[in-house]
């Protein structure tokens, strides 16, 4: 901000100093120097004119090709300065009325009126106002005495250019040098309102206040600075994609020491403060032409949920972790060499995450991660977990092992996740080119017996007796698709389960899309009705489920076949309830019991059982074990009372048929239309 308002102000102290020096040239009505230096300026190429029409008060033109400004404020190029009345009364010199004209490699061209007085003795006072580079107003007063070089700026409703567009409500800016040989400057600016954007718009402020103190000492060559800075923004919002900071909520300041030598640029020591939110202590951080090559920096503490809100939510828009409930802290350290992560040491306290869309929690996570780019001698990440649950799944305290270096992540311990009354062991993990479209995931797992109960409650299904375990073969990710290296086996219902061909697409996207073939040899119907509202089965069932594909949890095409087992030797029998629901899916109106004597009885063998589907663009195309007159057999009975189930309808809109199957579920009636 020096750099960008200084050089107006400071444009007619520029000129008295040449006046000062040309008091010091013989008398003729044009003078020339190649090189003048006066109190910290230097100027090139100066051409002095006086025109002595009015003896009394002669007009001068300045021009100087370059002039090098004091301290780290730049240079001007291409000045012109006009006196039309030099008052020159022993032994003063005074201008009343003066214009300059110059450029300046930040602000762009500069036009102001200035008025001056300068003595022997070294003493100037001068004062400058400029409106044309400013859009608004912007006044200087400039004293330069024994006591050293006094510059103060007031500037209101200001608009600059530039690569950043800015506009300031207001600015007070003092800025002292102390004559002392070597003297440090010192600038103390006050900014109110401030707004800036750049023309992509990944840069932005708005309304924006703080302070500003700068110290800045030349080394005795001249060539390097060395010195402090201090900044405290108050209000207003700044943003720097794709992070947004609501300063009036999370305040900052940030304190550094530096060195500049061009092109190097140091800041040897650096805080950060942001009260509640984030502390950062830094060293090293050395700049080259601009870019960061080399940094060490300690993040003494971040705290959630406002460094959530603050720095990270930004990231994390368009992913599945946009919405978050975060609380605890962490701490850390990042190191940087040569332009590139070097090392990242993280330190979780107690950390609490939950999405707020109900799919996945992390409780009590505690533990240290450690990164680094090549992975030699890495220590390994440790990370303990108090529980969470995932899709309602609940899990208990667990912890994992872990080496992660460049774009890798590995398991370096199987771990054993309780979870539903049994346990989930992941026996291999490992994650490839995290971060990027080429990420890669490969999975080994096995379960532990699990309840069924706990798990279709936690799912919101109809709830199932018994367990479910079962042995899950490598699963990778890769291009956004999850796919196993062989097939998914399962054992419940007191049956088998195999997945074969499972294939999950945009797992964690908006629309997932699942693909497989499922086969169930010999499940106990009995467990499977028990509780579900359906009446009670007992006998085994086989089933076949292929072509399956669903999106967002729905199926959509599926060719299925339920169907008693050909060697099943096991009790067969239905129940009222049974029969009645059966009979209306298969479109037989009413219960076929409650007209007739059947009704006493209150189960009925059957011999064999089964109904097919095949689901296309929402409608079910429906079949059985066997043609029946009008139909198909659903239900074959045995043994007498006889009880032959038969279905009439082939073709079922499938959404329909799973709202009034709900609806029959929970009331106990069930009706095709």
């Amino acid at each position: 901000m020096m750099r960008e308002f200084a050089p107006t102000a400071l444009l007619a102290g520029i000129a008295a100093v040449a006046f000062a020096a040309a008091a010091d040239m013989p008398g003729d009505a044009a003078v020339t120097s190649s090189r003048i230096v006066r109190a910290g300026f230097v100027f090139e190429d100066v051409a002095l004119r006086f025109d002595w029409t009015d003896i009394t008060r002669p007009a001068l033109e300045l021009r100087a090709a370059r002039v090098v400004l004091p301290g780290p404020l730049g240079e001007l190029n291409a000045l012109e300065l006009h006196c039309p009345a030099l008052v020159i009364s022993a032994p003063r010199l005074r201008c009343a009325a003066g214009t300059l004209e110059a450029r300046h490699a930040d602000v762009g061209a500069v036009n102001a009126s200035i008025t001056f007085e300068y003595t022997p003795d070294g003493a100037l006072r001068l004062t400058a106002s400029t409106s044309a580079v400013v859009g608004g107003t912007l006044d200087a007063e400039l004293r330069s005495d024994g006591d050293g070089i006094h510059l103060a700026v007031r500037g209101r409703e200001l608009a600059l250019g530039g690569a950043v567009d800015a506009t300031l409500a207001s600015l007070d800016v003092d800025l002292r040098q102390p004559a002392a040989p070597h003297a440090a400057w010192q600038a103390d600016a006050r900014f109110a309102g401030l707004g800036f954007s750049n023309p992509s718009g990944t840069l932005a402020g708005e309304a924006l206040d703080g302070r500003l103190t700068l110290t800045a000492r030349a080394a005795p060559d001249g060539h390097s600075w060395a010195g402090r800075a201090r900044i405290v923004l108050t209000q207003g919002g700044a943003y720097a994609e794709p992070v947004y900071l609501d300063l009036a909520r999370f305040p900052v300041t940030v304190v550094s020491d530096y060195r500049f030598a061009d092109p190097r640029f140091e800041l040897t020591q650096l805080d950060f403060e942001q009260p509640g939110v984030l502390e950062i202590a830094g060293h090293a951080l050395d700049f080259v032409d601009g870019a960061l090559v080399t940094a060490d920096v300690a993040v003494e503490s971040m705290r959630f949920p406002a460094a959530y809100d603050a720095w990270l939510a930004g990231y994390l828009v368009g992913t599945p972790f946009a919405r978050l409930d975060i609380a605890g802290s962490l701490s850390g350290r990042v190191r940087m060499e040569a332009g590139a992560l070097s090392a990242i040491d993280v330190a979780l306290d107690a950390l609490d995450l939950e999405d707020r869309d109900g799919r996945l929690a992390l409780y009590g996570l505690d533990g240290e991660v450690h990164w680094a780019a090549d992975g030699t001698d890495l220590a390994a990440s440790v990370l303990g977990l108090e529980g969470g649950f995932f899709y309602g799944a609940g899990f208990d305290a667990t912890e994992f092992v872990l080496g992660i270096a460049g774009a890798a992540i590995d398991l370096l311990e199987p771990a054993r996740i309780p979870l539903l009354g049994g346990a989930l062991t992941i026996e291999q993990f490992s994650l490839r080119d995290y971060g990027s479209d080429e990420l890669a995931l490969g999975l080994e797992a096995a379960l532990e017996p699990i309840d069924l109960g706990q798990l279709t409650l936690a799912l919101d299904w109809p709830a199932f007796a018994g367990t479910l375990s079962g042995r899950l073969p490598l699963l990778s990710y890769r291009d956004g698709v999850v796919t196993l290296g062989g097939d998914l086996e399962a054992r419940a219902f007191d049956g088998d389960i195999t997945i074969g061909g499972l294939r999950i697409a945009r797992p964690l996207g908006l629309v997932p899309e699942i693909e497989a073939d499922i086969r169930m040899r010999n499940l106990d119907l009995a467990q499977i009705t028990e509780v579900v509202p359906f009446g009670r089965i007992t006998g085994r069932l086989d089933a076949d489920i292929d072509n399956l594909r669903m999106l967002k949890g729905e199926p959509v095409r599926f060719d299925a076949r339920f169907r008693t087992p050909a060697d099943d030797d096991s009790r067969h029998l239905l129940s009222q309830r049974a029969v009645d629901t059966i009979s209306r899916v298969a479109g037989g109106g009413g219960a076929v019991l409650s007209t007739t004597f059947l009704r006493v009885f209150e189960n009925f063998a059957y011999e064999r059982l089964g109904i097919s589907c095949r689901l296309e663009n929402d409608v079910c195309h429906m079949d059985g074990i066997e043609p029946a007159d009008d139909g198909y057999y659903i239900v074959k009975g045995a043994w007498l009372p006889r009880v032959d189930l038969i279905g009439r309808v082939h073709r079922v809109h499938w959404s329909r048929l799973m709202a009034q199957l709900e609806q029959a579920l929970a009331e106990g009636e069930f009706r095709i239309e």
